[in-house]
């Protein structure tokens, strides 16, 4: 895949809804650019008003600039148009996905180069004297065990939350009526939590079996 056809493959996976949804730390979203994405691009230079950037531009983002965006931040930058063409995809896609720092180091790991979120030469070397395919099943594994990772701890986080409302139930009638409703704020689990975003999460990467 081209560069270009990288990106088009991206932007059709994150799709053009924006979304804005509690459980993910990413806030408001489109075409899988943040705000906080899209503020650092625009006060970096690559468009006006960086200051000023708001949910509203993220709903009002469009294709043009986002793919800009994944060509500048997502691939030049980290290098990743420099790693093997075959895993290129994947690592494009990581990056998006957990960023480009993240996507570094676990492209390092995979290859077992030194880990420091640097794509050089000794880490290209490196993956140039693998198979291409095991470095790929190894980003995988890799990349799942983060997800697991991830809803994990945010499933215990949301248990410390329960736990703190139900020890403030003293038995009153007035003390149970305010902890119904506060266990109501909360939700549950499954909604409130990462734990939904586990299914599309694990299938996205297993997308890139050849």
């Amino acid at each position: 895949m081209t560069i270009d056809q990288i990106i088009d493959a991206v932007l059709e996976a994150e799709g053009a809804k924006y979304t804005n949804d509690p459980a993910d730390p990413g806030g408001p979203t489109r075409w899988g650019i943040t705000l906080k994405t899209l503020r650092r691009w625009r006060q970096s230079g690559g468009r006006r008003g960086g200051r000023q950037v708001t949910a509203a531009d993220v709903r009002a983002l469009g294709r043009p600039e986002a793919f800009e965006i994944y060509r500048v931040e997502y691939v030049d930058r980290p290098g990743f148009d420099k790693i093997p063409e075959d895993v290129r995809p994947f690592v494009v896609d990581t990056g998006v996905n957990m960023g480009p720092g993240t996507a570094a180091r676990m492209f390092q790991t995979a290859v077992g180069a030194t880990v420091d979120g640097l794509i050089g030469p000794k880490t290209l070397a490196r993956a140039r004297r693998q198979d291409a395919a095991q470095i790929l099943f190894e980003l995988i594994r890799i990349r799942e065990d983060a997800y697991v990772r991830q809803v994990r701890a945010s499933v215990i986080a949301y248990d410390r939350k329960v736990h703190a409302v139900l020890d403030g139930l003293s038995g009153s009638t007035s003390t149970v009526v305010r902890v119904r409703a506060e266990l109501d704020a909360l939700g549950n689990v499954a909604t409130r939590t990462k734990l939904r975003f586990l299914r599309g999460w694990i299938a996205r990467p297993l997308g890139f079996l050849p």
